[in-house]
């Protein structure tokens, strides 16, 4: 944590000045740069802007919510305060409650103070935020509002969770409830898009239940631009949702992070779907820095070192799958695999067996064949698919339908890849 701002950001922002005024040239070729958008948490944000932290009563970066303090913590409510803008921010009229210091950012006269810091990182916002405070309350209870897991439960629901087959191109599986606290953000991630709806569906009240599908299909929603008409309506889903937290789990869980929920469509609307504008990926490149540490000592070094090595490689080291060309077959151990895209493959078995065509089929993989520079898919298909839920959506428009695995077509159908959602 930096303790001088202006000394941690001057290079940055003397950098940016010159490449947002002047362009850059690159092999004789005019460049124009522009600032999209800067991604952090919380308390990063605050940092950047010189502005009080997450848990001030003047915290939030979006809008002039007032926050009180109740059992020594921050509560926001309601979702209907004036939202903060770039002139005033640059004005100082919120000082000094909002603003406490005059970041070097504020030279940067192309940067839009509020609506450039995203606050819909959906890492910190919602996997590792909201729905992991809502693990936990299921799990250890609220007093007065709800009653804990047994431990039962828990190994039911543990049980369900470790049963979870989820496709190759997700690598974490899903653990026992007594690691949540040492859960990765993708385990929540994947709990919440893949297991949540039918695992919970026993486990939380009614109303419990009717609250929580409001954030995961407004989230849905607003993780694909796929859904991008129905974005509005998942704005209202989030607003719903902060207002009626306090009736289903007490006051103690409005902090910033259920806070900030109301705004996350406003990300979402002015520069893509959540997957766009999540740490993620930084997270990811972190992590791989610090594989490339042997000790403490000489951090920077050893990286650097260890890059300038990498750099010196030939691509024997790169990922074999940027290679691939799409579609194809690859055949090992008498099992084909089918690599639709990036992303997307199919073998034999539930795991990876299961594809959705554009007319909204359900099938089932059984092989494929490659046949005149294309590749042809044979597989079997669902009779029957039945809405899942229909409150606050219908679950079909999200795609999302219940059937019997067995309950297969006698004959098997051929598929191109074009044709696969």
């Amino acid at each position: 944590h930096p303790q001088n701002i202006e000394e941690y950001l001057r290079q940055l922002v003397d950098e940016l000045k010159e490449l947002t005024t002047s362009g850059i040239v690159i092999h004789n070729r005019f460049i124009k740069i522009n600032l999209l958008y800067f991604i952090a948490d919380s308390p990063a944000r605050a940092l950047l802007k010189g502005v009080v932290n997450f848990n001030g009563l003047q915290g939030c970066i979006k809008c002039t919510c007032q926050g009180t303090k109740e059992n020594n913590r921050t509560i926001f409510r309601g979702v209907s305060a004036e939202q903060r803008t770039n002139k005033a921010f640059r004005d100082g009229d919120y000082m000094p409650e909002h603003q406490r210091e005059l970041t070097p950012l504020l030279e940067l006269e192309c940067l839009d103070m509020i609506k450039q810091f995203i606050v819909a990182d959906e890492l910190h916002l919602i996997h590792h935020g909201v729905f992991k405070k809502l693990i936990k309350r299921w799990r250890d209870g609220e007093r007065g509002f709800l009653p804990r897991w047994s431990d039962q439960q828990c190994e039911t629901i543990s049980s369900k969770l470790a049963d979870i087959q989820l496709p190759s191109e997700i690598h974490r599986r899903l653990r026992h409830l007594k690691y949540l606290d040492k859960w990765k953000a993708t385990e929540f991630r994947s709990f919440l898009y893949y297991g949540s709806i039918v695992v919970l569906r026993d486990n939380i009240s009614d109303e419990q239940y009717s609250h929580f599908m409001l954030l995961f299909c407004s989230i849905t929603l607003l993780s694909s631009k796929a859904y991008e008409e129905h974005w509005p309506k998942a704005g209202k889903m989030l607003n719903r949702f902060v207002m009626d937290y306090e009736t289903n789990y007490g006051p103690n869980g409005l902090t910033s992070n259920v806070h900030n929920l109301q705004h996350v469509l406003e990300d979402v609307k002015n520069y893509g779907p959540l997957p766009l504008i999540s740490t993620y990926p930084f997270e990811n490149e972190l992590r791989l820095l610090k594989l490339l540490l042997r000790s403490g000592v000489n951090c920077l070094q050893q990286v650097i070192n260890y890059l300038a090595e990498l750099d010196q490689l030939d691509n024997r080291h790169k990922n074999t799958e940027e290679n691939i060309k799409y579609p194809c077959v690859k055949h090992h151990c008498d099992k084909r695999t089918a690599h639709i895209r990036q992303g997307l493959m199919l073998q034999q078995g539930d795991r990876n067996g299961w594809f959705l065509t554009k007319d909204n089929h359900v099938v089932k993989f059984e092989s494929a064949v490659e046949r005149a520079s294309t590749v042809v898919i044979k597989g079997k298909k669902l009779l029957t698919s039945e809405e899942y839920f229909y409150k606050p959506i219908s679950s079909f428009l999200l795609n999302i339908s219940k059937g019997n695995m067995n309950e297969l077509s006698s004959f098997s159908d051929e598929f191109f890849p074009q044709s696969i959602k």
